[in-house]
Protein backbone atom coordinates (compact mmCIF):
# COMPACT_ATOMS: atom_id res chain seq x y z
CA UNK A 1 0.00 0.00 0.00
CA UNK A 2 2.68 2.36 0.77
CA UNK A 3 4.70 1.57 -2.76
CA UNK A 4 1.31 2.32 -4.57
CA UNK A 5 1.16 5.86 -2.84
CA UNK A 6 4.46 6.39 -3.88
CA UNK A 7 3.83 5.73 -7.32
CA UNK A 8 1.30 8.78 -7.32
CA UNK A 9 -1.59 7.15 -6.45
CA UNK A 10 -4.19 9.24 -4.41
CA UNK A 11 -6.67 7.23 -3.42
CA UNK A 12 -8.24 2.78 -3.37
CA UNK A 13 -10.34 0.90 -3.93
CA UNK A 14 -10.22 -2.36 -1.21
CA UNK A 15 -11.66 -5.22 -1.08
CA UNK A 16 -11.78 -8.29 1.28
CA UNK A 17 -14.00 -6.78 4.07
CA UNK A 18 -14.85 -10.17 6.48
CA UNK A 19 -16.57 -10.39 9.88
CA UNK A 20 -15.83 -6.30 10.10
CA UNK A 21 -12.02 -7.14 9.22
CA UNK A 22 -9.49 -6.92 6.63
CA UNK A 23 -6.81 -9.33 5.90
CA UNK A 24 -6.67 -10.09 9.75
CA UNK A 25 -6.98 -6.56 10.61
CA UNK A 26 -9.98 -4.47 12.59
CA UNK A 27 -11.40 -2.24 9.80
CA UNK A 28 -10.49 1.16 11.68
CA UNK A 29 -6.66 -0.50 11.44
CA UNK A 30 -6.89 -0.65 7.93
CA UNK A 31 -8.28 2.55 7.03
CA UNK A 32 -5.60 4.35 8.98
CA UNK A 33 -2.66 2.16 7.70
CA UNK A 34 -4.17 3.37 4.31
CA UNK A 35 -4.41 6.97 5.24
CA UNK A 36 -1.61 7.49 6.85
CA UNK A 37 -0.03 6.81 3.34
CA UNK A 38 -1.90 10.05 2.52
CA UNK A 39 -3.94 8.19 0.29
CA UNK A 40 -7.71 7.90 0.52
CA UNK A 41 -10.51 5.18 0.25
CA UNK A 42 -12.68 5.69 -2.23
CA UNK A 43 -14.89 2.52 -2.41
CA UNK A 44 -14.45 -1.39 -1.53
CA UNK A 45 -16.05 -4.35 -2.88
CA UNK A 46 -18.98 -6.61 -1.52
CA UNK A 47 -20.97 -9.95 -1.57
CA UNK A 48 -24.75 -10.58 -1.95
CA UNK A 49 -23.50 -13.44 0.95
CA UNK A 50 -26.24 -15.59 -0.98
CA UNK A 51 -23.30 -18.49 -0.52
CA UNK A 52 -21.62 -17.07 2.36
CA UNK A 53 -23.56 -18.25 4.47
CA UNK A 54 -21.08 -17.56 7.46
CA UNK A 55 -19.40 -14.24 6.22
CA UNK A 56 -20.71 -11.35 7.80
CA UNK A 57 -20.35 -8.10 5.87
CA UNK A 58 -22.94 -8.94 2.77
CA UNK A 59 -26.09 -7.66 1.57
CA UNK A 60 -27.82 -10.59 3.11
CA UNK A 61 -26.04 -10.91 6.71
CA UNK A 62 -24.40 -7.78 8.52
CA UNK A 63 -25.06 -5.05 6.04
CA UNK A 64 -25.51 -2.66 8.23
CA UNK A 65 -22.33 -2.77 10.15
CA UNK A 66 -20.62 -3.17 6.60
CA UNK A 67 -22.60 0.41 5.67
CA UNK A 68 -21.13 2.25 9.36
CA UNK A 69 -17.74 1.13 8.71
CA UNK A 70 -17.76 2.23 5.07
CA UNK A 71 -18.95 5.33 6.15
CA UNK A 72 -16.04 5.50 8.71
CA UNK A 73 -13.78 4.95 6.20
CA UNK A 74 -15.05 7.84 4.22
CA UNK A 75 -16.07 5.83 1.03
CA UNK A 76 -18.26 7.27 -0.84
CA UNK A 77 -19.46 3.70 -2.91
CA UNK A 78 -20.19 0.06 -1.96
CA UNK A 79 -19.59 -2.08 -4.76
CA UNK A 80 -21.11 -5.67 -5.70
CA UNK A 81 -17.75 -6.88 -6.97
CA UNK A 82 -18.81 -10.33 -8.33
CA UNK A 83 -21.57 -13.74 -8.47
CA UNK A 84 -20.24 -16.75 -7.71
CA UNK A 85 -20.94 -19.48 -10.36
CA UNK A 86 -23.90 -20.51 -8.04
CA UNK A 87 -26.07 -17.17 -8.30
CA UNK A 88 -25.90 -17.06 -12.01
CA UNK A 89 -29.28 -19.12 -12.63
CA UNK A 90 -32.30 -17.58 -13.81
CA UNK A 91 -34.11 -17.43 -10.35
CA UNK A 92 -30.83 -15.46 -8.94
CA UNK A 93 -30.89 -12.94 -11.59
CA UNK A 94 -34.89 -12.55 -11.57
CA UNK A 95 -34.34 -11.62 -7.79
CA UNK A 96 -31.15 -9.82 -7.66
CA UNK A 97 -32.88 -6.39 -8.89
CA UNK A 98 -34.70 -6.22 -5.43
CA UNK A 99 -32.12 -7.31 -3.29
CA UNK A 100 -29.98 -4.47 -4.90
CA UNK A 101 -32.69 -1.79 -4.64
CA UNK A 102 -32.87 -2.93 -1.05
CA UNK A 103 -29.15 -2.34 -0.19
CA UNK A 104 -28.91 0.96 -2.23
CA UNK A 105 -31.58 2.25 -0.20
CA UNK A 106 -29.49 1.69 2.82
CA UNK A 107 -26.35 3.07 1.30
CA UNK A 108 -28.33 5.98 0.31
CA UNK A 109 -29.55 6.54 3.62
CA UNK A 110 -26.12 6.52 4.64
CA UNK A 111 -24.76 8.59 2.40
CA UNK A 112 -23.20 5.98 0.19
CA UNK A 113 -23.84 5.09 -3.25
CA UNK A 114 -23.89 1.43 -4.28
CA UNK A 115 -22.91 -0.26 -7.56
CA UNK A 116 -22.05 -3.15 -9.54
CA UNK A 117 -19.00 -4.85 -10.76
CA UNK A 118 -19.33 -6.59 -13.62
CA UNK A 119 -17.24 -9.56 -15.67
CA UNK A 120 -18.43 -10.93 -19.07
CA UNK A 121 -20.66 -13.27 -18.04
CA UNK A 122 -23.34 -10.57 -17.34
CA UNK A 123 -22.65 -9.44 -21.20
CA UNK A 124 -23.71 -13.32 -22.41
CA UNK A 125 -27.08 -13.35 -23.84
CA UNK A 126 -29.38 -16.56 -23.33
CA UNK A 127 -31.81 -15.65 -26.11
CA UNK A 128 -33.07 -12.03 -25.90
CA UNK A 129 -32.04 -12.39 -21.68
CA UNK A 130 -28.70 -10.65 -21.14
CA UNK A 131 -27.97 -10.53 -17.30
CA UNK A 132 -26.37 -6.98 -17.26
CA UNK A 133 -29.21 -5.27 -18.76
CA UNK A 134 -31.82 -7.14 -16.83
CA UNK A 135 -29.89 -5.54 -13.49
CA UNK A 136 -29.56 -2.07 -14.87
CA UNK A 137 -33.20 -2.30 -16.22
CA UNK A 138 -34.66 -3.45 -12.95
CA UNK A 139 -33.13 -1.50 -10.41
CA UNK A 140 -33.52 2.22 -9.60
CA UNK A 141 -31.05 4.56 -10.99
CA UNK A 142 -30.46 6.65 -8.40
CA UNK A 143 -29.79 3.50 -5.98
CA UNK A 144 -27.68 1.40 -7.92
CA UNK A 145 -25.03 2.43 -10.19
CA UNK A 146 -22.21 0.89 -12.30
CA UNK A 147 -18.40 0.08 -11.65
CA UNK A 148 -17.48 -1.05 -15.58
CA UNK A 149 -14.75 -3.23 -16.20
CA UNK A 150 -13.65 -2.01 -19.37
CA UNK A 151 -11.69 -5.32 -19.77
CA UNK A 152 -14.07 -7.63 -18.84
CA UNK A 153 -16.88 -5.73 -21.81
CA UNK A 154 -14.31 -5.39 -24.32
CA UNK A 155 -13.51 -9.24 -23.94
CA UNK A 156 -17.02 -10.02 -24.27
CA UNK A 157 -17.24 -8.25 -27.41
CA UNK A 158 -19.07 -5.26 -26.51
CA UNK A 159 -18.23 -1.77 -26.83
CA UNK A 160 -18.14 0.71 -23.43
CA UNK A 161 -18.62 3.84 -25.57
CA UNK A 162 -22.19 2.58 -26.80
CA UNK A 163 -22.22 1.39 -22.87
CA UNK A 164 -22.13 4.78 -21.49
CA UNK A 165 -24.44 6.02 -24.38
CA UNK A 166 -27.35 3.18 -23.15
CA UNK A 167 -26.88 3.96 -19.56
CA UNK A 168 -25.83 7.67 -19.68
CA UNK A 169 -24.43 9.28 -16.43
CA UNK A 170 -24.82 5.67 -14.81
CA UNK A 171 -21.50 4.66 -15.08
CA UNK A 172 -19.56 6.43 -12.33
CA UNK A 173 -16.95 4.08 -11.57
CA UNK A 174 -14.50 2.29 -13.81
CA UNK A 175 -12.23 -0.22 -13.65
CA UNK A 176 -9.20 0.34 -15.83
CA UNK A 177 -6.96 -2.99 -17.21
CA UNK A 178 -5.66 -4.00 -20.90
CA UNK A 179 -6.23 -6.57 -23.07
CA UNK A 180 -2.75 -8.12 -24.17
CA UNK A 181 -1.15 -11.40 -23.67
CA UNK A 182 1.45 -12.96 -22.06
CA UNK A 183 3.34 -16.43 -22.62
CA UNK A 184 1.10 -17.11 -25.92
CA UNK A 185 -2.65 -16.55 -23.66
CA UNK A 186 -4.92 -13.97 -23.06
CA UNK A 187 -5.11 -12.15 -20.57
CA UNK A 188 -4.75 -8.86 -18.44
CA UNK A 189 -2.03 -6.78 -18.51
CA UNK A 190 -0.76 -2.85 -17.75
CA UNK A 191 -2.83 -0.32 -19.59
CA UNK A 192 -0.95 0.74 -22.66
CA UNK A 193 0.55 -2.96 -23.32
CA UNK A 194 -2.89 -4.33 -24.77
CA UNK A 195 -5.49 -3.95 -27.39
CA UNK A 196 -7.68 -1.11 -25.66
CA UNK A 197 -8.23 2.54 -26.98
CA UNK A 198 -8.02 4.17 -23.41
CA UNK A 199 -7.77 7.71 -25.19
CA UNK A 200 -11.22 7.35 -27.20
CA UNK A 201 -12.81 5.82 -24.24
CA UNK A 202 -11.81 8.57 -21.78
CA UNK A 203 -12.84 11.10 -24.35
CA UNK A 204 -16.71 9.84 -23.06
CA UNK A 205 -16.02 10.18 -19.57
CA UNK A 206 -19.06 12.74 -19.03
CA UNK A 207 -21.51 10.00 -21.12
CA UNK A 208 -20.62 7.98 -18.47
CA UNK A 209 -20.78 10.08 -15.62
CA UNK A 210 -17.52 8.75 -14.55
CA UNK A 211 -16.43 10.06 -10.86
CA UNK A 212 -13.46 7.96 -10.28
CA UNK A 213 -11.22 5.04 -12.22
CA UNK A 214 -9.37 2.35 -10.36
CA UNK A 215 -6.66 0.89 -12.35
CA UNK A 216 -6.23 -3.27 -11.09
CA UNK A 217 -4.63 -6.32 -12.86
CA UNK A 218 -5.32 -9.65 -12.11
CA UNK A 219 -2.31 -11.06 -12.96
CA UNK A 220 1.21 -9.76 -12.83
CA UNK A 221 4.85 -11.50 -12.84
CA UNK A 222 5.77 -8.50 -11.15
CA UNK A 223 3.09 -6.61 -9.69
CA UNK A 224 5.27 -3.83 -7.92
CA UNK A 225 5.96 -2.87 -11.57
CA UNK A 226 2.62 -3.40 -13.43
CA UNK A 227 1.22 -0.38 -10.94
CA UNK A 228 4.07 1.87 -11.96
CA UNK A 229 3.42 0.84 -15.78
CA UNK A 230 -0.23 1.28 -15.69
CA UNK A 231 0.18 5.32 -13.75
CA UNK A 232 2.65 6.32 -16.36
CA UNK A 233 0.92 5.32 -19.51
CA UNK A 234 -2.35 6.90 -17.79
CA UNK A 235 -0.57 9.92 -17.43
CA UNK A 236 0.38 9.99 -21.20
CA UNK A 237 -3.66 9.35 -22.09
CA UNK A 238 -4.98 11.91 -19.90
CA UNK A 239 -1.90 14.56 -20.70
Amino acid sequence: IKYVAEVGYDEVEIYGYQNGQYFGLPASEFYALVKDTGMSIRSAHYLTGRSEADWSGTMTNGWDQAIEDAVAAGQSHMVLSWLPESERSMDHYQSLPDLLNRAGEQCKAAGLQLAYHNHDFEFISSGDFMPMYHILDNTDPELLKMELDLYWIVLAGHDPIEFFEKYAGRTELWHVKDLGERDGEQTTVEVGNGSIDFKKIFAESATAGMQAFFVEQDHSPDPKASVRTSFGALQKILA
